[in-house]
């Protein structure tokens, strides 16, 4: 059973590689006002050593007005009162009063990660409920539902807020967005072809894959989770987690914390 290598766990890595490449990961910005800025986030992390400091070290995707969908790799072990959602186009951590203040920052109350995800490839989900609804400027993304038939070819929209070059241990501050085509399903796994050298790199761990629907709505097919296979770059093919095949999950935990489900939508 091979362990989880996530887009999370490769930046000292990729840091360290000599033969790194320094190509832009991210496919470009995403606009100001732009829909994708209404759902996708960013996680934000207190960390303790060296003094304690804030930064992005993953992504999410906001699916109803107080819940979040991420990563399980990206919360599990780490204290609630350590993870903080960000939102908009540009997020600063460093400046997390001021955020918390106007909303574009919100503190996390509770967060379950899937209960069959013990560090391997599978499952790796968990949701977050905010210690307070995003602000209406703020629009849930629908899921995709299990009637939609994916099929290879086509294309995945990922959005985070991880690195632009594999060479840097800086995420971006601004939402980054990029097209990916799928090129296989395995079991719960869609697989993206990344060996443009454009794709999800770290930090980019949990955040949306998206799907357009027949209205040109954003509808969230995967959950970015690390590359294919092990790989020790995000330069060749990356997983992002089939949604749709956790639908009981998240339903049954909106369920148990007493909060609207997220809308599901088909292709």
């Amino acid at each position: 059973m091979k362990k989880v290598v996530s887009f999370l766990g490769l930046a000292v890595l990729l840091c360290s590689t000599a033969h790194a490449q320094t190509e832009i990961i991210g496919g470009q910005p995403v606009p100001q006002g732009d829909p994708l800025t209404k759902s996708s986030v960013a996680v934000i992390g207190y960390f303790f050593d060296e003094g304690g400091y804030y930064a992005t070290y993953c992504s999410g995707t906001l699916i109803a007005r107080d819940l979040v969908l991420t990563a399980a790799h990206c919360v599990a072990g780490r204290h609630v009162d350590s993870i903080y959602i960000g939102f908009g186009q540009t997020v600063e951590p460093l400046k997390i009063l001021s955020g918390m203040k106007n909303g574009s920052i919100i503190r996390t109350k509770q967060y379950k990660v899937h209960e069959d995800f013990s560090g391997d490839v599978k499952n790796d989900v968990a949701l977050i409920l905010l210690a307070k609804p995003a602000k209406m400027d703020f629009t849930p993304a629908p899921i995709l539902g299990p009637a939609s038939e994916l099929k290879i070819g086509m294309l995945l929209t990922l959005a985070g807020f991880g690195l632009t070059k594999e060479t840097s241990s800086q995420t971006s501050k601004a939402l980054q967005t990029v097209t990916v085509t799928l090129v296989k399903i395995i079991d719960s796994i869609l697989v993206g072809d990344q060996t443009q050298r454009k794709g999800a790199c770290n930090g980019d761990s949990g955040g949306p894959a998206y799907l357009k629907g027949v209205t040109g709505n954003w509808i969230v097919a995967g959950i970015t989770r690390g590359p294919h296979e092990n790989a020790k770059d995000c330069h060749h093919y990356g997983e992002y987690t089939y949604i749709s095949k956790h639908l009981d999950f998240i339903l049954d935990t909106a369920k148990d914390w007493v909060v609207t489900p997220p809308a599901i939508a088909d292709l």
